[in-house]
């Protein structure tokens, strides 16, 4: 009597269902590197960041002035700090020296100063706006209109 072997052993079962877990567990990463988010706009972290530091340095500044795009700091000792956007990003410049990207993703920079307050408005490339006043403690303060 001849038997007939038709079918799988329980080994080569469990062999096949683990090698098909682990092969299911990489699927997430594989879909993630083969797409990855496209980023719109300011993430929180970099915005709160930036008005941080920028808020810190208007209240510090002694003299404020804005025109255009631009918004220019006068420190105590007599250094010129520049915020002004540029090709989608926001950037800082110290004595009309070097540049240092602040913020990417970038639509809009709007800065504007009235009595004591200066306002940034910030519009970001999916068209979120962003608004932050700050109080100033210096007492001379410039508004250039162009």
């Amino acid at each position: 009597m001849k038997v007939s072997q038709k079918g799988f052993t329980l080994v080569e079962a469990m062999v096949a269902l683990s090698i098909f877990i682990v092969l299911a567990g990489f699927a997430p990463l594989l879909i993630k590197v083969l797409s990855p988010p496209v980023q719109s706009g300011v993430s929180m972290e970099e915005l709160e960041s930036f008005y941080s530091a920028i808020g810190q340095a208007i209240r510090e500044a002694v003299n404020a002035e804005v025109s255009e795009e631009k918004l220019t700091l006068t420190t105590s000792s007599g250094q010129s700090v520049t915020y002004s956007f540029y090709q989608n990003r926001i950037r800082k410049q110290i004595n009309g020296q070097g540049y240092e990207i602040w913020l990417f993703s970038v639509k809009r920079f709007r800065p504007s100063v009235t009595g004591q307050l200066v306002t940034v408005s910030i519009t970001d490339t999916a068209s979120h706006v962003y608004k932050r006043v700050f109080a100033r403690q210096a007492e001379n303060v410039l508004v250039n209109p162009s």
